[in-house]
């Protein structure tokens, strides 16, 4: 009786290790959106460049992205998140005025990346295609 009660102890603290190495790091999300709001709108190419990480073709993607959004300053900045029941996976939703007044609206999704967080921008060129889902 004794090791089975040890084991349910074991099991109960595995499933709560578990669970709250899964929360996701918010303050994290937040200081690589924060780049990210920098980046694009100075239309630092580069940067964006390095915020979607190494092996990803993220050049058409951030020339899009500078090109309706960017390359400008933004005021009166709100964001709202959403961080959905994936761990991994954070989306932003951005909205602001342009200097002449106009609305500014732009998402961006967040990846975790190893340690920390990557601006889904481009492609990861060794990234395989989903699976067909379609029946013959």
């Amino acid at each position: 009786m004794r090791r089975i009660a040890v084991a349910v102890a074991v099991v109960v603290v595995a499933l709560l290790a578990g669970c709250s190495s899964g929360e996701p790091d918010t303050a994290a999300q937040e200081r690589v959106l924060d780049q990210y709001l920098t980046a694009v709108q100075a239309g630092d190419r580069g940067r964006l460049a390095e915020l979607a990480g190494p092996h990803v073709d993220a050049a058409a993607a951030i020339d899009e992205k500078i090109r309706s959004v960017g390359g400008r300053p933004w005021s009166g900045v709100r964001v709202s998140w959403d961080r959905g029941e994936f761990a991994g996976l954070a989306a932003a939703t951005i909205e602001a005025s342009d200097p002449a007044g106009r609305p500014v609206r732009d998402s961006v999704t967040l990846t975790r990346a190893g340690d920390g967080w990557r601006v889904a921008l481009g492609e990861a060129p060794d990234a395989e295609p989903p699976a067909a889902t379609a029946r013959p």
